[in-house]
């Protein structure tokens, strides 16, 4: 009961704040043991949640699933399937998210994203974002659709990207307040053979700002370690990837100090 309870609790939280706290968009085990950070060296579908313009670092065609459970809590659970394919002069990406459970708290979103290079190292991403919320049957469901913008440019070892969501300023009902735009500035630097360094800022027009911070490290030919911070409130990350061919395994944990630990375990594949 008294799980329960927190559960409930936690749920309004992150309802409420859905930008502060980690995990409720749609992320990869790489990104969340990055700092929720966009980049590494093996990027996949799940890439375009963080920003639709960096679809164009994703070569060929990609799929990418996973499961997450925040704070330990089977009452949070979220699964994610992503897919996304290169067409060359762009390129086209689909996120499906599912959090919660059906009789206490669910969180369905359907996302697609659309990348075009307008030169060889710039991009331009739009995403648009459709979100369902719903209870236990004695309250109604509540919805919102979204549009972000993304801007990419990438040059071999260095990539600056900036991304714009909740441009329309949705809300869930006429009683809510609307949302606020956010933003993500972020700098992926891979200077250093087999290194990559992401330093990221985001927040809100009328929010507090977060700091992001994530390192990976690839030690051989097939494993590659991770780490990250996040400020406000501050959750240190940490992640291991395995690379077989074009499959990738990942998973990540990142610990909040009151609330607990995340795990987060993915599936990639490259084609």
């Amino acid at each position: 009961m008294k799980k329960y309870i927190f559960a409930t609790i936690l749920v309004v939280i992150l309802t409420q704040y859905r930008f502060m706290e980690a995990g409720i968009i749609p992320m990869s085990p790489m990104q969340m043991s990055l700092g929720q950070t966009g980049l590494g060296k093996q990027n996949a579908a799940m890439i375009s949640a963080i920003n639709p313009a960096l679809l164009s670092l994703v070569p060929g065609s990609s799929f990418s699933a996973g499961c997450q459970r925040l704070y330990n809590l089977a009452e949070l659970d979220q699964i994610s399937i992503a897919l996304s394919h290169d067409f060359g002069f762009a390129g086209l990406g689909i996120i499906y998210s599912n959090l919660g459970q059906a009789d206490f708290w669910m969180d369905n979103s359907f996302t697609l994203a659309v990348s075009a290079n307008l030169k060889k190292y710039i991009a331009l991403g739009f995403k648009g974002e459709h979100e369902r919320v719903s209870f236990d049957e004695r309250y109604g469901t509540l919805r919102k659709t979204s549009i972000a913008l993304g801007f990419a440019l990438s040059h071999e070892d260095f990539v600056v990207h900036i991304a714009l969501s909740d441009l329309n300023r949705p809300r869930f009902s006429d009683r809510d307040r609307k949302t606020e735009t956010g933003y993500r500035i972020g700098l992926s630097l891979s200077s250093i053979p087999q290194i990559v360094v992401n330093l990221e800022t985001s927040g809100r027009k009328k929010g507090e700002q977060r700091y992001h911070f994530g390192q990976e490290v690839q030690l051989e030919r097939m494993i590659f370690i991770r780490f990250g911070l996040v400020t406000n409130p501050t959750l240190p990350c940490a992640g291991l990837g395995i690379n077989l061919d074009k499959f990738h395994l990942d998973y990540a944990l990142s610990s909040h100090n009151d609330l607990g630990e995340s795990h987060n375990l993915g599936i990639s594949v490259n084609f």
